[in-house]
Formats: C-alpha cells, structure tokens, sequence
C-alpha cells in the first residue's frame, strides 16, 4: 500500500493511504456488527488449547492455595512429562504464554478443565482478556478516517516550506574522520605520541617524513634566493 502510494505526489499518497485505511476500517466494522464473545482467530486457538489438555493432570502446589502444577504429556515413545506451574489469579504461566499474550495456555487451560471443572464456555467468557472480545473490536473500530477535503483548505500563513539550504547536498558522505587538534599542540614534549623515526615526542613518523621534506623545500628555495641576489 505505502509502496504504491510513492509513485505519485505527497497529496496523492496521502489520499490514496486515507481511502485503503477507511475501507479496512469499514470492512472490520462489518465483520465485528452483531457478533459477541470472543473473535474467530482467538476461538479457534483457544479450541486447540482446549483439545490438548485433556489428558493433563493438575495438582495444588504450595500453601498459599493460589499455586498449581500441571503435568502435561509430551508425547513420543517415551511418553515423557512437562512440570509446570501455574498462577491462574495473576494469569500467570512458567511456559510465558499467558502472560505474553493475555490468552490462557495449554497449561491455564488444563487447571480450568481438571480443578474448576469449567467448560470451554466458562473459560472464553471469564478467562480471556476484554481485548479479544468483540465487544472491544467494535468499540476500537467504532470512529473512521474523517475525510479532508483538499481544494477547501487555505494556507494558514504561519506554515512555511522547508528549508532548500538545510537539505543534504547529493553526493557521497565523508569518508576522513576530522581530526581535532590535538591538546599536547602547544607542549609536544607532554605528548604520549613518540616518533618512531626520530623518537622525539609530540609527533609520529608520518608528520616527521612530512616536516623534513617541508625543510629541504624551504632550505632549496633560500638558496635560491641567495644565490640569484648574489647575480
């Protein structure tokens, strides 16, 4: 949607968002109109939770009567068995499930089933987080995209263009850090940097090359002078 909408001006992709928006909108209103419970995709991964714990086993763990174990088979030859615990009061799963995603896992499922003897229709309408309801949906897509009709709106005169000048130049971004200047500049012989040409502080073999050839230069060019005076 948003890569289609860059082939044109801002004003057109805008529109172009606005209207895809406004019909998904509509669409998820239409879908959440005299429904109640819990949404589809929810049931139906509550209903496999559900199907899954049946041959779960729970039983009370510790003194404060909140905590629970639940073994829950595996599967395989060895028919081998998970130890978790879970805290149904504060929806709360060793697995992380439940409490990641406000709907009860297998685990949950199992103590509602095995210790309260609930069925599925207890668990939707009591155990699930008010969001997945669609009760909820209907409410969050109750409001839509209020149209903005382009050829009535006049500027404002406070809301300027954006700046030509503090847009990045084109071209391909510095590749040479800039040094800063170093604070042994004004006392080379603090400085840590040893030379290791010379072995003078205050500068490496690099700037030692460059300051003698900078010296040959100047010592060519006044002999130069010297001599063409003399003629």
């Amino acid at each position: 949607m948003f890569n289609d909408a860059r082939n044109g001006n801002c004003l057109n992709a805008i529109d172009g968002i606005l209207i895809k928006m406004s019909l998904r909108i509509t669409k998820s209103q239409s879908e959440c109109e005299g429904k109640d419970g819990v949404v589809g995709n929810i049931l139906g991964l509550a209903t496999k939770r559900w199907e899954k714990c049946v041959g779960g086993r729970v039983y009370a763990s510790g003194n404060d009567g909140e905590t629970y174990s639940v073994y829950q088979k595996l599967g395989g030859e060895l028919e081998e068995e998970a130890l978790l615990k879970v805290r149904p009061v504060d929806c709360v799963c060793n697995c992380g499930k439940w409490q990641a995603t406000g709907v009860p896992c297998v685990h949950g499922m199992a103590y509602f089933r095995h210790q309260m003897k609930w069925r599925l229709e207890d668990v939707l309408g009591q155990a699930f987080d008010k969001y997945y309801k669609y009760r909820t949906q209907r409410e969050l897509y109750r409001r839509n995209f209020v149209p903005v009709w382009r050829h009535l709106l006049e500027p404002d005169m406070m809301t300027l263009p954006p700046d030509g000048a503090a847009r990045r130049m084109p071209g391909r971004p510095k590749t040479v850090r800039l040094r800063k200047k170093s604070r042994y500049a004004h006392e080379p012989e603090k400085s840590p940097t040893i030379c290791s040409r010379c072995h003078q502080p205050g500068h490496n073999v690099r700037i030692c090359v460059r300051r003698e050839a900078v010296k040959k230069r100047n010592a060519g060019n006044g002999a130069a002078t010297i001599s063409h005076s003399v003629l």
